[in-house]
């Protein structure tokens, strides 16, 4: 899945974000745990994208991504209209991820084929002209570009087990 999305920059002109999604379950499991979430025409969530990455060799690393990204897709529709600073940006995308969060947490200790299932997190929301990042776990996100000072924007949440069944 692709797509095309042209933006306005803070007087810079114009910027065209490209974006796609790949999901390859990798060389050691069979099952693949990858769940994506990227705009499509008939969304309402057209500035959010993100992709969860099921904790591998926990117990149900799939359910755990695919609940996350509905989860916060979910908040997304009902609370974004709230988001109205750059502030609140940030704090919608912690609230978010907490929230979804808890839903993880609490299907992982309904039956024992969830117990300890978890998910990494990667997010970005655009707000205002701007990325803000939202992150759990060992997946990254990249801001590339042309001149090659291309930046690494994973800061794990360390130790607050945002995002996982535990």
């Amino acid at each position: 899945m692709s797509g095309l999305k042209p933006v306005r920059t803070r007087g810079e002109g114009d910027v065209r974000l490209v974006f796609s999604a790949y999901s390859h379950p990798g060389k050691v499991r069979k099952n693949n745990e990858d769940y994506f979430f990227i705009p499509t025409g008939g969304t309402q969530a057209k500035n959010l994208m993100m992709v969860a990455d099921g904790m591998g060799g926990h117990n149900a690393g799939d359910v755990a991504s695919r609940m996350v990204v509905e989860a916060i897709v979910e908040y997304y529709v009902e609370n974004s209209h709230r988001v109205t600073s750059l502030e609140r940006a940030k704090d919608f995308i912690l609230n978010s991820i907490q929230q979804a969060n808890t839903k993880v947490y609490n299907q992982s200790q309904t039956h024992p084929m969830y117990k300890g299932m978890g998910t990494t997190l990667t997010l970005a929301y655009f707000f205002n002209h701007r990325v803000c990042i939202g992150h759990v776990g060992d997946s990254r996100a990249y801001l590339i570009r042309d001149r090659g000072d291309n930046q690494n924007y994973a800061r794990p949440f360390a130790g607050s087990g945002v995002a996982g069944g535990r």
